[in-house]
């Protein structure tokens, strides 16, 4: 009987654990959709800015984005040129 609730336990978990790597890997992936569409979009020579508090984590993602890059673009000049 022990048994029976300790492997219902682990798979409990172990769906538990699947479900937050999928949502994980989707968020990634919408992510990149979305500094992807940003990025080769057009253009403007006005830029429109949102102030809802809703827009503010794509503002945060693209900001990220444009750090994490900026900090590798370095560390590879660093490693390549020192």
């Amino acid at each position: 009987m022990l048994l029976g609730v300790v492997c219902r336990t682990k798979t409990f978990f172990k769906n538990v654990v699947d479900i937050i790597l999928f949502l994980g890997v989707t968020g990634i992936l919408w992510g990149l959709i979305l500094v992807g569409h940003e990025w080769l979009g057009n253009v403007h020579d006005k830029v429109i800015i949102d102030l809802s508090p809703a827009s503010l984590p794509g503002y945060t993602l693209l900001s990220l984005t444009r750090g994490m890059l900026a900090y590798m673009l370095s560390l590879g000049f660093t490693l390549i040129y020192a």
